[in-house]
């Protein structure tokens, strides 16, 4: 879920525009737990230009088991159980995947940008603290983003 969360998060911040914006959880016959939940997004002002997604994101966890009729949950020895497609939970028999750590996502920001000059600074930049608090605005992104945006790189940095 989160890079889609992030990427609503990004244009709002970006453009100030305002984003529908609707998670709902589905639940297999009457399991106590959803097996996931679609999420659905579209920019309001330029009719969906900026952001527009329709997911399903998947109700699971590396190294956890989760029981979705019951709502129990205990960590998983070894490969991850997941649920099968059926209406009906096996502990017995668990279908498997392969698991690869995710990453570990920072709250700092890649960049500081001044929306006056429209230049990007690392957050180390000496010439961050000298930005007024008005035109400051931290940034978690790709760098071609901001580039496409009309930003340019600070000269004393250069991030």
């Amino acid at each position: 879920m989160l890079p889609f969360e992030n990427e609503v998060a990004w244009y709002v911040r970006r453009t100030g525009n305002h984003v529908l914006y609707r998670v709902t959880p589905i639940y297999d016959g009457k399991d106590l737990v959803a097996s996931g939940v679609t999420m659905e997004a579209a920019s309001v002002e330029d009719r969906g230009a900026g952001v527009r997604f329709n997911v399903f994101c998947y109700n699971v966890q590396p190294g956890v088991v989760i029981d979705y009729a019951t709502g129990d949950s205990r960590a998983a020895p070894g490969p991850v159980p997941v649920r099968s497609t059926s209406s009906t939970f096996s502990e017995s028999e668990p279908e498997t995947i392969e698991t690869t750590a995710l990453p570990v996502i920072s709250e700092e920001p890649d960049y500081i940008l001044n929306t006056r000059s429209k230049r990007f600074h690392s957050p180390t930049c000496p010439s961050v603290p000298e930005i007024s608090e008005k035109n400051r605005q931290d940034y978690q992104g790709p760098r071609d983003r901001l580039i496409e945006d009309g930003y340019k790189p600070c000269g004393e940095c250069k991030p």
